[in-house]
């Protein structure tokens, strides 16, 4: 099983991770591993951009993302898809891309969804839902911060991103069930489990108030 757990930096997604991995291994007795979509094309092209003899656009660089994206996960993640004795949870991708696809003004770009359209849908899809304003408060308290502190108006830029992850839902082309991520832990696990058991067939009786399903 291939699930995906997508939202803005400080969201919850790793804290969501941990605790549903753990989850999952206790329920199935099966080893539940996290994966992470690396593009070392990316950083080359990072490092490139410090020379004054090499200049790469905004779409060149996300353009290497996706493909470094589309190979990853077509070589790795489609193994998952569906197998009920092999599972991975991983937080950036698919919604993920979308989203920076709409924070850079390019989601209309022909060539860019397409390949995004490429990446094997996950079985399971969840969006951690929250304010830019929660946000910032978890990120303030982190020990280690994060780069959107160094923004010239962090406040504002992380109200562009918690938009674009709204509004990359409409790109994709699966289900994606929405968790109010401003909830306790538990709260937030209990709600991702419910959709999770569902998605695999459990047959269990849905609690209100814990999430709402959107998509196509």
């Amino acid at each position: 099983m291939l699930i995906e757990i997508c939202g803005p930096d400080g969201a919850g997604k790793t804290t969501l991770v941990d605790a549903l991995r753990a989850r999952l291994r206790a329920a199935t007795g099966v080893a539940v591993y996290e994966r992470v979509l690396r593009s070392e094309s990316r950083n080359l092209l990072e490092v490139a951009r410090l020379s004054a003899s090499a200049s790469f656009t905004q779409r060149e660089m996300t353009l290497a993302v996706l493909l470094d994206a589309v190979r990853q996960s077509t070589g790795e993640f489609s193994t998952y898809v569906g197998s009920p004795v092999m599972h991975i949870v991983v937080q950036h991708y698919a919604h993920t891309l979308a989203a920076r696809l709409r924070d850079e003004g390019l989601h209309l770009d022909p060539g860019l969804r397409w390949l995004l359209s490429r990446l094997p849908p996950p079985d399971v899809s969840v969006r951690l839902a929250i304010t830019p304003t929660r946000c910032m408060e978890r990120i303030r308290a982190r020990a280690k911060g994060d780069d959107i502190l160094t923004a010239a108006e962090p406040g504002e830029r992380m109200r562009r991103l918690v938009e674009s992850f709204e509004n990359a839902a409409a790109d994709l082309t699966y289900p994606q069930f929405v968790v109010d991520a401003a909830q306790d832990v538990p709260s937030v696990l209990k709600a991702t489990w419910w959709h999770v058991q569902a998605v695999a067939g459990v047959t269990i009786q849905m609690e209100t108030g814990y999430g709402s399903e959107t998509g196509r």
